[in-house]
């Protein structure tokens, strides 16, 4: 069984975000975890804490919206690549007949009215 890992990551300072992806049925969904570096003094090696004092809260609130930021944008990026991949594996329709609003309106009377209301809009501009 291999490891997961984190999909992308957001510093600042001694506070990092990890941005995860779990595929489901209705696509990706995506979650974040929040952690506090520090060095241990004795060993002088570098710890994990998902504690925080007072003075990282700023800090978190700006790697949590840095995340949600991330996490919008590579949303974006799986929806184009849908979009893309239905309309390739879409059939062909430039056969069939145009919508109404864009050969002209709904009926033919439509585009008389439309006409008859640039010239009066001509004539007066004259």
């Amino acid at each position: 069984m291999s490891k997961s890992t984190p999909i992308d990551h957001i510093r600042l300072g001694a506070i990092q975000a990890a941005i995860w992806s779990n595929d489901t049925e209705n696509g990706p969904r995506f979650s974040v975890t929040v952690e506090r570096m520090y060095r241990e003094r004795e060993s002088n090696e570098w710890k994990y804490s998902g504690t925080f004092n007072r003075d990282d809260l700023l800090t978190l609130a700006k790697v949590a919206d840095l995340a949600h930021t991330r996490i919008h944008e590579i949303q974006g990026k799986v929806r184009a690549k849908a979009r893309i991949a239905e309309e390739q594996s879409a059939p062909d329709e430039s056969s069939s007949k145009p919508p109404a609003h864009v050969a002209g309106g709904a009926s033919g009377a439509d585009g008389d009215q439309a006409k008859r209301a640039r010239a009066k809009a001509g004539a007066k501009s004259r």
